[in-house]
């Protein structure tokens, strides 16, 4: 773990079980120090909101998937799924089948500043 403070950027636009996952993840990196971890959320954004070839309509990615798991690597390497202490596949009732994405400039714009505010605070950057 990092001694700076560590962002996580979540969508809002996610499913919202996977989102209280993301909110939970900050919590549990957040309690060792009691510090450093700051979670955004931005409205109305979608997967690869940071990709300017996608449109800013919301489309369905058909055949994508994502996933909304908790997962944790075993000490040789199996990924397992949390919830049923069995390995992970993609079959799995956690991953989410044909996600929307979109772009978005103002969330993406939001994203690019945060990052260079971050990287000024972590460096020392004037």
């Amino acid at each position: 773990m990092s001694l700076y403070p560590q962002k996580l950027t979540s969508l809002s636009a996610i499913a919202m079980s996977a989102l209280c996952q993301k909110r939970t993840s900050a919590l549990r990196l957040s309690r060792p120090r009691q510090q450093g971890v700051q979670m955004t959320e931005y409205p109305d954004t979608w997967h690869a909101f940071d990709y300017p070839l996608v449109p800013p309509t919301p489309t369905v990615v058909q055949n994508g998937q994502t996933t909304h798991c908790v997962l944790k690597e075993e000490p040789v390497g199996t990924i397992i799924h949390v919830a049923t202490q069995k390995p992970f596949t993609y079959a799995d009732d956690c991953v989410g089948r044909n996600p929307h994405m979109a772009h978005s400039a103002n969330s993406t714009h939001a994203t690019e500043e945060a990052v260079r505010e971050l990287l000024k605070t972590v460096f020392q950057l004037n």
